[in-house]
């Protein structure tokens, strides 16, 4: 009985336990730097002195976790903004010895443990896409800033930034679905959990063991995916009442008998505004075979104007919008399992979900097999 009493006195300790990891750096083009910050979470954990391009950090987590380090351009500084990233490299916090050794940061190994060693080969598959973007931002940057960068500028750069992600999304399906399960697996599903088949990526979360969870996240992902099942393709869409632009109440059951585009946006989400020409192009070719856009903002009471302005400015009246006016307090923010703009679910006419976040080309496609 002592023994089990000591044993239970103890379990707390390696519950709480905090693990102690020693990140040492020697990396050639860090020379002509002053500091090197770690980031975890993307905000700055510590920083080091960098002498000759070497450095060191100290560090105690309680588990495996996703961190950075990254050189900060503070040549090219804006008044009232903060100075860009010029250099960063992510990796674990998985060994209590971490090793980043080599000529370059963003592209340097950094191979101590199974963890580290299968992140390695991620990163340097999706360097060429993460090097593209990071130039893009450099070449509008030089052009001005966020408030400085004229209206043309700002959505090519946000076009370009949109369409790369997209190109990494693709790159992390494969990657879920031929790799062996680890911490970064677990990573990609949490990152992607409203962008792919939840379906397939309950599988791919069901084969992971125990050990590679924190309990938290385990409990975070298997909440958000029982969610996404309840929104699964095959399931009925969950109804609501909104209320559009003239007050009037609209449910979603009132819809019924045609096929709808429910449509997640707000003025201020730029990818949304950015693919709205495309959406009005379909809404007008369809509009005579039983087809209509629903669009749900999630704009606030104060940005009421922001909202009707966006739709008189897009050309889209002629969809049916709708709002509570509370931004992501809305209700439908957690019934809708809405993690990020924008978000769209195609129902049939009985309210079906026969497809999710289909876009452009893809959606104009499916749209000609259904109804011409």
């Amino acid at each position: 009985m002592r023994v089990l009493t000591l044993f239970l006195l103890l379990v707390p300790c390696f519950c709480f336990a905090q693990f102690q990891h020693t990140i040492e750096g020697d990396v050639k083009d860090l020379s002509g730097f002053k500091k090197i910050y770690l980031l975890i979470d993307w905000a700055k954990a510590d920083s080091s002195e960098i002498s000759d391009g070497k450095f060191r950090f100290q560090v105690a987590n309680k588990y495996a976790k996703r961190a950075a380090l990254a050189t900060y351009d503070t040549l090219k500084t804006e008044s009232g903004h903060p100075p860009p990233i010029s250099k960063y490299r992510e990796f674990y916090l998985s060994n209590p010895q971490i090793h980043v050794k080599g000529n370059e940061l963003s592209t340097v190994r950094i191979e101590d443990d199974e963890l580290n060693s299968t992140f390695t080969k991620y990163w340097l598959a999706t360097d060429s896409i993460r090097s593209e973007a990071q130039n893009k931002i450099s070449m509008y940057s030089r052009r001005g800033t966020n408030d400085t960068l004229s209206n043309a500028d700002a959505v090519a750069r946000d076009e370009v930034l949109h369409n790369l992600k997209k190109e990494l999304k693709v790159f992390d399906l494969g990657f879920l679905e031929t790799s062996p399960p680890s911490k970064l697996t677990i990573d990609l599903i949490e990152q992607h959990i409203d962008q792919f088949n939840v379906l397939t990526l309950n599988k791919i979360f069901a084969k992971i063991p125990n050990r590679m969870f924190d309990p938290e996240q385990k409990d975070r992902i298997a909440t958000k995916i029982e969610g996404f099942k309840r929104l699964a393709i095959g399931s009925i869409a969950p109804d609501f009442t909104l209320k559009d632009t003239a007050g009037v109440e609209n449910s979603l059951t009132s819809f019924r008998g045609k096929f709808v585009l429910l449509e997640f946006w707000a003025s201020w989400c730029i990818p949304c505004r950015q693919e709205n020409p495309k959406y009005r192009e379909i809404s007008e070719k369809f509009k005579d075979k039983n087809f209509k856009i629903v669009a749900i903002s999630f704009n606030k009471e104060d940005e009421r104007q922001s909202w009707l302005k966006a739709i008189h400015e897009d050309q889209i009246a002629e969809w049916t919008h709708l709002s509570d006016l509370k931004g992501y307090g809305s209700p439908l923010y957690k019934q809708y399992q809405i993690s990020g703009l924008p978000q769209n679910y195609l129902l049939d006419q009985t309210g079906v979900i026969i497809a999710q976040n289909i876009q452009g080309e893809a959606l104009e496609f499916l749209l000609k097999q259904l109804l011409l």
